[in-house]
Protein backbone atom coordinates (compact mmCIF):
# COMPACT_ATOMS: atom_id res chain seq x y z
CA UNK A 1 0.00 0.00 0.00
CA UNK A 2 1.45 3.32 -0.98
CA UNK A 3 2.09 5.65 1.92
CA UNK A 4 0.14 8.60 0.60
CA UNK A 5 -2.27 10.96 2.32
CA UNK A 6 -5.38 9.13 1.06
CA UNK A 7 -4.21 5.80 2.46
CA UNK A 8 -3.09 7.33 5.73
CA UNK A 9 -6.48 9.04 6.23
CA UNK A 10 -8.30 5.78 5.46
CA UNK A 11 -6.08 3.95 7.94
CA UNK A 12 -6.72 6.62 10.58
CA UNK A 13 -10.48 6.19 10.16
CA UNK A 14 -10.16 2.40 10.33
CA UNK A 15 -8.07 2.45 13.50
CA UNK A 16 -10.31 5.04 15.13
CA UNK A 17 -13.50 3.11 14.35
CA UNK A 18 -12.09 -0.20 15.61
CA UNK A 19 -10.91 1.34 18.88
CA UNK A 20 -14.21 3.15 19.46
CA UNK A 21 -16.50 0.30 18.45
CA UNK A 22 -14.69 -2.65 20.02
CA UNK A 23 -12.83 -1.15 22.95
CA UNK A 24 -14.70 2.10 23.72
CA UNK A 25 -11.37 3.96 23.50
CA UNK A 26 -10.21 7.15 21.88
CA UNK A 27 -6.71 8.05 20.74
CA UNK A 28 -4.88 11.35 20.38
CA UNK A 29 -4.42 12.70 16.85
CA UNK A 30 -0.61 12.36 16.84
CA UNK A 31 -0.78 8.75 18.03
CA UNK A 32 -3.49 7.98 15.49
CA UNK A 33 -1.37 9.43 12.68
CA UNK A 34 1.70 7.44 13.75
CA UNK A 35 -0.31 4.21 13.95
CA UNK A 36 -1.83 4.84 10.52
CA UNK A 37 1.61 5.42 8.99
CA UNK A 38 2.90 2.20 10.52
CA UNK A 39 -0.15 0.33 9.22
CA UNK A 40 0.49 1.65 5.70
CA UNK A 41 4.13 0.53 5.96
CA UNK A 42 3.11 -2.94 7.16
CA UNK A 43 0.56 -3.69 4.42
CA UNK A 44 2.30 -4.93 1.28
CA UNK A 45 1.54 -3.05 -1.93
CA UNK A 46 0.74 -4.53 -5.28
CA UNK A 47 3.89 -5.92 -6.85
CA UNK A 48 4.49 -5.28 -10.53
CA UNK A 49 5.29 -8.32 -12.64
CA UNK A 50 8.65 -8.37 -14.32
CA UNK A 51 8.34 -8.15 -18.08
Amino acid sequence: MAKNEKNIKASEEFIKSVLERNFKQTVQAEQLRAAAERLCDAVPGAKKKAA
